[in-house]
């Protein structure tokens, strides 16, 4: 132990954990930290071999539990160090799994590169990366590109998120991952092992780790690593985890060198102690190498969180540059026309308008020009699966239009894509939405129809005589459900209809506390038609007082239709200190008593409540009313007392 010792000058320190804290760690004892995401298989391993030798190792400390999403922050401002670190756990750009935890490669990236996680990230003398891909280069494997994109599609990845994985794994955009682990781990060196292509499940590893620890002794193994260190050796090949590990896809190599030429810029551009002008400046001269790609997935990553209107002068200066050099401009230009992936292409257009390549209008309509492509003809399952699978952000660039959508008859498949590009703000668009005939294979053909139309239709949009009498036909039914989505949409469409307001009585007066759900359609057509009930109002009150019932959209109603009396004051003054009442509701109801003071006086006993909890929202307003009214409390008046002093 004489070298771990002459290399950490550790003093005794105490980790702070969620449920309390740590074991005291003996700085004279290795300690191997776990990052346990997925399969906890591997970490039950290296505790065997700590319990094996108590005299060398501090207990295993799981970082995972230093925090909720936060856990990663938490543990690098722990003051924790590491001699192993052991990271367990699907990866594809992050590491992900059962346990729901996440752990993203930029996360570890700019913790190493702006040395905020050293402990953790610069201290271990081994890393050991149990995932998949975790140390690949570009170099193929016997997975197509294609097939790993399905594959991370099927792991729940938007389609942008999996292009990038896939090109940064496969392509020509982007650092390969084992460069990118080198990075986060740069620094003091150490020794990485991972996995260059599928990587074996915890399970499937165990019996190969098992093999590797039968022919080691574990603490030897770090106390050599740790004077390799000590002589400054670059070469640290662990040959016998190597051969254990040989049946697999097994991968080592060292940690980089901080000022690698490579490392310096893409850490410069990642460092959160850099200033913003600084990245700019290196945005700049990275884009004009011909080896831009590798940067341009950090780049983007920069650009999108740049707050523009507060650029210092020389910072919008530096920005102007690159708005206006137009070498740079052409390669982004022509890397958007060569990119065949539809999210990674509109990716590099968001990037194009938000360096200035491309103004809103013009992003809109290539975005939209690409989009419209898939629908020159009946698109496939896989095409509409791409359409639906683009981000949220990315789909609000798509502005379709009727002569977009070439194909004659809209089936199943194109309005379900159709329905993931909503709201669709094209009216004729919607027409021809409306007027689709039902497709035999789409039993919700019809459903899916109508919910196009309620959230796209603009305000006067007058849906087409077939498809409306086909909805009011199931005015009628007997479901309850098909019976309240045909009531919504004749609401919303026509408002005035004479069925509405008595259909609206009937949902509400059915209302239970199961089925609440049945006032929110009501609520919402009486308001559409302005039809304000002192009745429907007295209903509402009667029945949160009785059974709980009082949707959030009744707030509003109740206070624009019910003459002020105390039992409705009684019922808003419940509301207001409710903890499940959103903060929304509660500011209608503390204007609505600004201008028309309560009736009763145990309303302000609940304006009291609200006003002394901290956290409420609107509670200097509620403390005002109570002022002027002569009803703060000994803890509100000592509240104002004390601020008058400082």
């Amino acid at each position: 132990m004489m070298f771990h010792a002459l290399i950490l000058f550790l003093t005794t320190i105490s980790i702070s954990w969620g449920q309390g804290s740590s074991p005291v760690l003996d700085p004279d004892k290795f300690t191997v930290c776990a990052i346990t995401i997925n399969s906890d298989d591997e970490k039950k391993l290296f505790d065997a071999q700590i319990k094996r030798f108590p005299d060398k190792y501090n207990p295993i400390v799981e970082l995972t539990t230093m925090g909720e999403d936060d856990w990663f922050k938490k543990a690098c401002e722990s003051g924790i160090r590491c001699d192993q670190l052991v990271i367990s756990g699907h990866f594809a750009g992050s590491f992900f799994g059962e346990s729901g935890k996440k752990l993203d490669m930029k996360e570890m990236e700019e913790a190493g590169c702006s040395k905020t996680c050293e402990g953790i990230m610069n201290q271990p003398y081994e890393v050991f990366l149990f995932g998949c891909n975790t140390l690949a280069e570009k170099n193929l494997d016997h997975r197509s590109p294609a097939q790993y994109l399905q594959v991370l599609l099927d792991d729940g990845m938007t389609r942008t998120q999996a292009e990038m994985v896939v090109q940064s794994r496969y392509g020509s955009v982007g650092d390969s991952n084992r460069s990118s682990m080198q990075r986060a781990f740069s620094g003091l060196q150490k020794q990485i092992y991972g996995f260059n292509s599928v990587g074996p499940s915890g399970k499937n590893v165990k019996g190969f780790l098992s093999n590797y620890f039968n022919r080691i002794s574990a603490p030897a193994q770090l106390e050599k690593q740790a004077a390799k260190r000590a002589i400054g050796q670059v070469e640290m090949t662990n040959k016998i985890l190597a051969e254990s590990l040989s049946a697999t896809a097994f991968t080592q190599c060292a940690s980089i060198d901080p000022q690698d030429e490579k490392t310096k810029k893409v850490c410069g551009l990642l460092d959160t102690q850099k200033t913003t002008g600084q990245k700019l400046a290196l945005t700049m001269e990275v884009l004009a190498q011909e080896d831009y790609l590798l940067y341009l997935p950090t780049i983007n990553s920069f650009i999108k969180n740049v707050d523009y209107a507060s650029l210092s002068p020389d910072d919008q200066k530096t920005f102007d540059e690159i708005k206006n050099n137009k070498v740079i401009k052409s390669q982004l230009i022509g890397l958007i026309d060569q990119t065949n992936g539809l999210g990674l292409k509109v990716e590099w257009i968001e990037l194009a308008e938000k360096l200035g390549y491309m103004t809103k209008d013009e992003a809109q309509e290539k975005v939209t020009a690409e989009v419209s492509k898939l629908f020159d003809k009946a698109l496939s399952e896989e095409a509409m699966l791409n359409i639906c699978n683009l981000d949220y952000t990315i789909k609000n660039y798509v502005k379709l239009k009727d002569s977009d959508v070439k194909i004659g008859v809209i089936k199943t498949n194109e309005l379900s894509a159709l329905s993931c590009l909503s709201p669709i703000s094209d009216v004729n668009l919607l027409t021809k939405i409306a007027t689709a005939p039902q497709d035999p294979i789409n039993p919700n053909f019809f459903e899916e129809q109508k919910s196009i139309l309620m959230t796209s239709a603009p305000e006067g949009y007058i849906v087409p005589a077939a498809f409306m009498d086909k909805v009011k036909k199931n005015l009628n039914s007997s479901d309850p459900f098909t019976k309240q989505g045909a009531f919504t949409f004749v609401a919303q469409f026509e408002p005035e209809n004479p069925l509405i307001f008595p259909m609206a009585k009937e949902f509400i007066t059915k209302a239970t506390k199961e089925e609440s759900y049945l006032i929110f359609p009501a609520i919402d057509a009486l308001e559409k038609a302005k039809k304000y009930d002192p009745a429907v109002a007295d209903l509402l009150v009667d029945k949160f007082q009785k059974e709980g019932v009082f949707d959030s959209i009744t707030v509003s109603y109740i206070i624009k239709s019910a003459p002020q009396n105390e039992k409705t004051d009684k019922a808003l003054g419940e509301v207001l200190k409710h903890p499940d009442y959103n903060e929304l509701d509660k500011k209608i109801i503390i204007d609505n008593f600004k201008n028309s003071p309560p009736l009763s006086t145990s309303v302000y006993d609940d304006m009291i409540i609200y006003a002394e909890k901290t956290e409420s929202e609107h509670r200097l307003e509620v403390i005002e009313i109570l002022k002027q009214a002569g009803k703060l409390s000994e803890k509100l008046k000592q509240e104002l007392e004390t601020q008058k002093q400082d």
